[in-house]
């Protein structure tokens, strides 16, 4: 099993309603946002969207197991060759396999939606995410 996790600011920023933002934060949504779509991120309600993200990753296995591998998304962005190598490494898959790199999955694109948050014009709501989900931030 690989999960994936995603700093939360960053899931917060890009799942807001596209129709409770300002027109400066309009840009920091996810391409598909139309308003709705992000509704089960619970971003239209920041204290349930922090009871979620906790109830979420409390579920998420966190030992230390052969079968299983936790891959930060930033991380995998912004050191996409090492996570890629470790990821094959995982799956007992040659690299030589990896034929089509950055055909389907462009860390450059990718790295477009890491860091929102820095961007957000209400600061105050990303503080309250940092003091409440402080150990799942990706600095």
């Amino acid at each position: 099993q690989i999960i994936v996790t995603r700093d939360p600011r960053d899931i917060y920023v890009s799942g807001l309603n596209s129709h409770n933002v300002s027109r400066k934060d309009q840009p920091l949504l996810a391409f598909d946002n139309d308003g709705l779509s992000k509704a089960f991120l619970a971003t239209d309600d920041l204290d349930t969207f922090v009871l979620r993200y906790r109830l979420y990753h409390e579920q998420l296995y966190s030992g230390d197991r052969k079968d299983v591998l936790h891959v930060k998304f930033e991380e995998l962005i912004l050191d996409h060759e090492a996570h890629i190598k470790l990821i094959l490494e995982f799956l007992d898959i040659d690299p030589a396999r990896h034929v089509r790199p950055n055909s389907c999955f462009i860390p450059a694109e990718s790295s477009k939606n890491v860091g929102l948050w820095r961007d957000y014009t209400r600061q105050d709501e990303i503080r309250f995410i940092e003091s409440q989900l402080s150990e799942y931030l990706v600095n």
